[in-house]
């Protein structure tokens, strides 16, 4: 191609690519130095929101710097064009290696995935999310021998997206549930798409993948991806760590990143996982689980609930079995009465010591004899005291 002039400081020299957002040229500057150059659609450079999302993040973005990620130097406006000026990496991009290999080796996952951890920690802690983490925008430097990933247009996909359009920036297979929802990318989503990648270098798929965009963002929100065959146990949980339907419940960039380089070692010598065609079907999340914060709120009414009903039961029986006592001592009490009065009746009687003791005999309910002095008589409104197995004082007197 011609040399085209951008801007008083960049040249742009030979076409390397074009995508979703717009073409990537080699290029240089007045000095010499080559990079690449990303020239924005035009209708992203003429839309005022888009032309000032880039200046407000301009300092962000060329600030962000760390040993695997293609550092922004600058940012050109010029008439119709809007352009980011960046490293130049050649050697292709995780999509092409993935295109030719098929699945990589554990090993080879480990220390790629541990490499583009880093480069990420890097971007956010300059305050930036990346927020179209994927194969694409993984470029990889093949002039040491062994591909190393530097992680490229972090931020470029949201600062592009249009303020006045309701779409969502980014690329289904590897977005988190939230940015389904319309929230703004933020480090944790990049490690949900962080795990997403790491899951496609084991076996060649995304595990959400097939339908529209929908469908896709609906089986991330409401389906947790299946294991595929020949993923070793520890590499598994590092990529599961990042996977959590809640950002809170990912795990950071940064320790994903030491907990992959430290396998690496391990993993040598373990052989890639097979390929798979089309994911393995999902796992639905029960509803019955529930989220932890609904669970935890069902817990918690469930200690300071009332007492069982089975107080209110025994309750209940103490008050019947009361009045039931209550009851028998005052009919007893009744019958007891004419009991006490015969007694009383057969006190001028001399009976024996033995009599005595068994006044039931010698009292003859057919024929009483007339007392010596009138018997007293008993309130009926205290029976328990009628009911005396002590003989009476008057009976006593009688007897002796």
């Amino acid at each position: 191609m011609t040399e085209q002039p951008l801007g008083s400081n960049y040249v742009l020299t030979d076409k390397l690519g074009s995508g979703a957002l717009g073409t990537v040229y080699r290029g240089r500057d007045l000095e010499g130095y080559e990079s690449a150059i990303k020239v924005l659609r035009s209708d992203l450079a003429e839309d005022p929101g888009v032309v000032e999302q880039f200046g407000r993040a301009h300092a962000e973005l060329v600030a962000a710097d760390g040993p695997f990620i293609t550092r922004i130097h600058d940012v050109v406006r010029q008439d119709s064009n809007l352009a980011i000026v960046m490293d130049l990496v050649e050697g292709g991009d995780l999509r092409a290696w993935l295109n030719h290999a098929g699945t990589l080796p554990p090993s080879e996952v480990a220390r790629v995935g541990s490499q583009i951890a880093q480069g990420l920690e890097g971007i956010h802690r300059t305050g930036l999310a990346h927020g179209d983490v994927k194969p694409e925008n993984i470029l990889l430097d093949m002039s040491s021998g062994a591909p190393v990933p530097f992680v490229s247009d972090f931020a470029i996909a949201h600062l592009a997206a249009s303020p006045r359009s309701n779409t969502m920036s980014g690329t289904a297979n590897y977005m988190a549930p939230e940015i389904g929802e319309g929230r703004a990318p933020t480090p944790a989503a990049d490690a949900y798409a962080l795990g997403i990648v790491l899951y496609e270098m084991c076996c060649g798929v995304t595990p959400f993948e097939g339908g529209g965009p929908m469908a896709v963002m609906q089986r991330h929100s409401a389906a947790l991806a299946a294991r595929p065959e020949g993923i070793p146990d520890p590499l598994w949980r590092a990529i599961g760590s990042l996977w959590g339907k809640r950002p809170s419940q990912r795990n950071t960039v940064g320790s994903v990143a030491q907990v992959l380089a430290g396998m690496v070692g391990e993993l040598q010598g373990t052989p890639p996982a097979p390929m798979l065609q089309t994911p393995l079907p999902p796992i639905p999340i029960r509803q019955s689980t529930g989220p932890a914060r609904t669970q935890a709120v069902h817990t918690r009414t469930v200690r300071t609930a009332p007492p069982p009903v089975t107080k209110s039961n025994d309750s209940w029986v103490g008050w019947v079995v009361g009045l039931a006592v209550i009851a028998l001592l005052v009919v007893g009490g009744w019958f007891a009465i004419p009991a006490l009065l015969d007694a009383v009746d057969s006190g001028d009687s001399e009976p024996s010591e033995t009599e005595t003791s068994e006044p039931a005999e010698t009292t003859d309910p057919a024929e009483p004899t007339e007392p010596d002095e009138p018997a007293q008589p008993v309130e009926p409104a205290d029976p328990i005291e009628t009911v005396d197995p002590e003989p009476p004082a008057d009976q006593e007197q009688s007897t002796q």
